[in-house]
């Protein structure tokens, strides 16, 4: 502007020097016309300096870094499941939250933050926000979101006070949306609840023949719409579709077959996860059609077939984030510990085994095998002590689709088991012989218990919501008997406003000993059995996963990496329960659902799952400045 400004002084004389005049006539002023010239010299370069373009600056290129986990700090659980989607980001890409456990054999899962100001991630309010998954963040950033015990749970983001939004019928992962209402996916579908808590209300749901869940749903620019996941019946989520709803109307299409984990990319592309790929194609947000062909992004993402989930985030900046898929899941091995702590191994095969379950003669195992992550099945198995040998004893077909939860019967002849998403109790011959018989089914996610001594009852829990169900009725502590009659009934046995979890009946059938949460942790109760009625409270420390000695005389469980054991004189009407003794303390598997152990008949051994490698260290990849990148990518693969 200094350049314009003596110009335009220059054209109105101001730079003119005054000379003498000649007698005779004036001469011309040769400074004059020099400074004419300048200034016309001036205006040109003003005019070019003001004109011309502004320096492109070369487009940035990506950013690509590795957060690795503290040692013995876990992303993915003891079978290699997702456990949901575990990361979030802020929408400005500044802030990381992801859920972990610390050591292989931990049942708690704990919020950690990790700005990327700080080196080190914290725990989001430590001791308080445990047992927590799938995390989200409000559009401003401030509050992070978190199921925790069949509850959506909220808290400020720089801590404070973890608030309760709304129970869960299940979960499968939500967003938070500008006018301050979170969408949430269960098997039931899509629901929406206020961010400041309420009765949720549904927005879609699965007819049950071409979709049987609605999951993993994430908000679309401006909070209109809605895209997430379908799960297709007697699939798993390699199979599944990604659709998008309009929450104006209520409407929802399809808009891609063969994908999960949907999200926005600010690059105008929708992103989605099949077999462990990242791809993306051209999506346009105004008329919600997307285009083209499906490009592959990144490779090797962590991804859970079953659940439909993947450990990926996306913030509104491009960044992402995500847990690279591991070459093999945590296995674990079998092993004898005594009341003293000795580990024996059993000479088996390392493998995702999950409850361990002795025949009533002791010599042979009941156990489930959860390849749930990498290739959609969960079986049950059997292992022979004496010859030590495994096999399978349930075959991964459709009708066997995640055979989980062994339980033998009385006499030993046949194991039985739970299946399917809608919900089924199956059993089988121990031989080997036969088909599978199916006794009772229900829409509740059950899990199998025990069987009375006489074999005429059968005794189950429901899940705590986060595992697959198709009732959206949420009842927390809901325990199920079956009958034998006629046919097998399946019918409620005890509702309480806590959940129970683990139900095991002991071996003169008067009693049931259970875990519930109702005194604000869990512990151990015994009640009578079979008609519901006083109950007493057995741990004084908390307490998980109970297991009845043989003799039942003694009442086994879990307190944290604690192996608990009480007396129990049950000759009178009530129980007389015993002080609780430490029997010893190790890292060892633990679900703090049904247990993870059974006892010998002795009840002087205890079969036992021991991590591989408690040392396991994982990692986090980050991607930054990403979306020239990505537009390049999908240009390049139409």
């Amino acid at each position: 502007m200094g350049d314009i400004h003596d110009v335009r002084l220059a054209l109105e004389g101001a730079f003119e020097t005054t000379v003498p005049h000649t007698t005779t006539e004036q001469r011309p002023n040769a400074l004059v016309v020099s400074t004419l010239a300048v200034a016309a010299a001036a205006i040109a370069v003003a005019g070019w300096l003001t004109l011309r373009p502004e320096p492109i600056a070369p487009p940035r290129l990506a950013t690509r870094f590795r957060i690795a986990m503290p040692p013995n700090q876990l992303l993915i659980n003891r079978s290699g499941n997702a456990d949901g989607s575990s990361l979030a980001l802020s929408p400005d890409g500044s802030r990381l939250v992801y859920s972990a456990r610390q050591g292989a054999d931990n049942i708690w899962w704990q919020l950690y933050t990790r700005s990327s100001d700080r080196l080190d991630a914290v725990p989001v309010r430590d001791g308080q926000v445990r047992s927590s998954v799938s995390p989200f963040f409000s559009p401003s950033g401030d509050w992070i979101g978190f199921e925790r015990d069949g509850k959506i749970m909220k808290v400020p983001a720089g801590g404070g006070a973890v608030l309760e939004v709304c129970d869960v019928p299940s979960f499968s992962g939500a967003t938070w949306l500008p006018d301050d209402s979170i969408v949430f996916g269960t098997t039931a579908g899509l629901m929406r609840v206020s961010a400041v808590g309420g009765t949720p209300t549904p927005l879609t749901k699965p007819d049950g023949k071409t979709d049987s869940s609605h999951r993993w749903p994430a908000a679309l620019p401006g909070g209109k719409a809605i895209v997430f996941s379908i799960q297709r019946p007697g699939t798993n989520f390699n199979g599944a579709a990604i659709g998008v709803l309009r929450l104006d109307t209520g409407q929802w299409t399809v808009l891609v077959e063969g994908g999960t984990a949907p999200h926005y990319l600010p690059s105008g592309h929708l992103a989605f996860v099949r077999n462990g790929v990242m791809l993306a194609m051209p999506f346009d947000v105004r008329t919600l059609q997307a285009s083209g062909t499906a490009v592959p992004l990144v490779d090797g993402i962590f991804e859970s077939v079953s659940q439909g989930s993947a450990k990926l985030a996306v913030a509104n900046t491009g960044t992402i984030a995500y847990v690279p898929a591991q070459t093999q899941q945590l296995a674990v091995a079998m092993v004898w510990v005594d009341r003293h702590g000795a580990v024996e191994p059993v000479p088996a095969l390392h493998q995702t085994y999950e409850t361990p379950r002795l025949s009533p003669d002791g010599q042979r195992v009941a156990v489930a095998v959860n390849n749930a992550a990498s290739t959609g099945d969960r079986d049950i198995w059997l292992y022979d002590i004496s010859r030590a040998t495994l096999s399978r004893f349930t075959t991964g077909t459709t009708a066997q689709a995640q055979a989980e939860t062994p339980a033998w019967t009385p006499d030993g002849r046949r194991v039985t088991y739970a299946t399917g998403p809608v919900r089924q109790f199956v059993w089988k011959a121990a031989d080997g012989s036969g088909t599978a018989e199916l006794l009772a089914s229900t829409d509740r996610h059950l899990h199998s218990g025990s069987w009375s001594p006489s074999g005429d009852a059968f005794i189950s829990a429901e899940v705590p919501s986060g595992a697959s169900r198709t009732s959206a009725t949420r009842s927390d502590g809901s325990v199920w008997i079956m009958h034998k009659g006629a046919t097998w009934t399946l019918d409620p046995y005890l509702k309480t406003a806590f959940p129970i979890r683990g139900p095991v009946i002991s071996p003169d059938g008067r009693w049931l000993a259970y875990t519930s949460s109702d005194n604000n942790r869990s512990e151990i109760y015994v009640q009578t059995f079979p008609k519901p009625g006083g109950k007493s409270l057995v741990s004084t420390d908390g307490g998980t996963e109970p297991v009845w000695a043989r003799n039942g005389r003694e009442l086994f469980y879990r307190s944290g990496d604690k192996m608990m054991a009480v007396s129990v004189d049950n000759s009178g009407s009530t129980p007389k329960i015993g002080k609780p003794t430490l029997l010893f303390q190790g890292s060892f598997a633990a679900t703090g659902s049904e247990a993870s152990y059974d006892v010998s008949v002795d009840g002087q051994r205890f079969l036992m799952l021991k991590s591989d490698d408690a040392a396991t260290s994982e990692s986090i990849v980050v991607i930054q400045d990403w979306m020239n990148e990505v537009k390049a990518l999908v240009s390049r693969g139409k």
